[in-house]
This record gives C-alpha cells, structure tokens and sequence, in this order.
C-alpha cells in the first residue's frame, strides 16, 4: 500500500504505475593536460529526482491526486512494500493529467525533486 501526504491530508493511491528516479554524482573529475590520469575531486550525490505516474480509477481521483499536489509544501511517499521509494519530495516541473486510451484510466504524472527528511 502507498500513501501520498500533505500536511494533514492523506491520498492512497489505487496504484504508484510508474517510478523513474536520478541522481547526480557530486564528483568532478579533471583531466589534466599530458596524462592518462585525472584528478578527482569527491562529493556526495544529489538526492534523487523523477518522475512519480499514479495510476486512478477514475477522473475524480485524478483530479484528486493533481489538486493536492498543487499545495504548496513537502509531500511524503510511503510504501510497505517498496520502502526504498519513500521520500520527501516536492513537485519540480509538471504535474500531467492523463486518459489511458487503452484501460480507459486516468493516470498522473508528477515531476519531483527529494528534499531531506
């Protein structure tokens, strides 16, 4: 089961459809000129960024899902089953509202940016 908070407000999906994260290495690497080895200056990574597709039953629960996340403020996901998605994050891009043709569902897409817990 996963469950999307705001503030006081808690949405429990029908299902999290698509979870695509990245990070960014925080090491730069500089080559130097005349030699094969570079010189590596060591940072940690940035936390994740992504895109979250929450997949509804109906358009009710789309709009749902799209007006919460157009409050400002932090959000929490939370999986049992899938601990290793759970974040912090806040919406950083687009937010898209989106019929499936085929299954004739409504999905939502949220572009997001982890923040620390």
């Amino acid at each position: 089961m996963t469950t999307i908070t705001q503030g006081g407000t808690t949405l429990t999906p029908t299902l999290v459809l698509g979870y695509e994260s990245e990070r960014e290495s925080g090491n730069i690497v500089h080559p130097i000129i005349g030699t094969g080895i570079p010189d590596i200056t060591f940072g940690p990574a940035s936390l994740r960024t992504g895109t979250l597709t929450i997949f509804c039953l109906d358009h009710a629960a789309a709009l749902a899902v799209e007006a919460l996340h157009l409050v400002a403020g932090y959000f929490v996901l939370a999986d049992v089953d899938l601990p290793g998605i759970n974040m912090k994050y806040v919406p950083a891009g687009k937010i898209a509202v989106k019929l499936d043709d085929a299954r004739k569902r409504w999905t939502v897409e949220i572009d997001f940016q982890e923040v620390p817990a």
